[in-house]
């Protein structure tokens, strides 16, 4: 990834708690210049994901706009679409402004790094 972008993705390893979930963590900011590489990402994850259930945590997320947005949204079809659940949370601050008012307030319910997701 260049280092120009604001996007800093980190893959946390399989629940320890169930083994059956992912969870990927994003930071920074998902604006027009990043949102192709998360998206690149993403699908990369869902592709190759031997979990049933992914968990998107936008706990570290300091902005999205209305693209990074769409590659969320997209990440969620193509999940459903490949037999995966895919959860969004821990949106806060701006980002949360954002969600909520997209109506997708349950993009910002806190979960605990300890739990699966579920």
């Amino acid at each position: 990834m260049s280092s120009n972008l604001a996007l800093v993705l980190a893959f946390l390893p399989p629940s320890v708690r169930s083994g059956r979930t992912e969870r990927v963590a994003i930071t920074g900011e998902v604006d027009l210049m990043s949102a192709g590489e998360l998206e690149l990402r993403l699908r990369r994850v869902i592709a190759q994901s031997g979990c049933r259930t992914i968990v998107l945590d936008l706990g570290g997320l300091e902005f999205i706009d209305a693209r990074g947005v769409s590659v969320l949204l997209a990440a969620k079809l193509a999940a459903e679409e490949a037999g995966r659940d895919l959860q969004v949370t821990n949106a806060h601050g701006s980002p949360a402004r954002v969600l909520r008012l997209l109506g997708f307030e349950s993009w910002c319910q806190r979960v605990d790094a300890g739990e699966d997701g579920r």
